[in-house]
């Protein structure tokens, strides 16, 4: 049990070491990346991302629904003989 602990301490240990900094500075440059496309500094709050992604979102939704409003109905024409099967 005691060599079980041990292993698991040691992996721990490990990961947290090898593995934490390069994965925190992949998300720091992902985070950063993500905010330059939308035009935001990269310094924003969790709660300032959301209201602006919801902002964009609700942007969407109204065009979305103006353009069902103006949509003109498909007009098809009649298939010739040689078309039906």
């Amino acid at each position: 049990m005691a060599d079980v602990r041990s292993r698991r301490k040691l992996i721990d240990s490990l990961s947290w070491f090898s593995g934490a900094a390069w994965l925190d500075l992949a998300h720091k440059k992902l985070d950063a990346a993500v905010a330059a496309a939308y035009g935001w500094p990269a310094d924003l709050s969790d709660e300032r991302i959301l209201e602006n992604l919801l902002a964009l979102n609700l942007e969407r939704a109204a065009e979305e629904a103006k353009a069902e409003r103006v949509k003109k109905p498909k007009v098809t024409r009649e298939k010739r003989a040689d078309e039906l099967l």
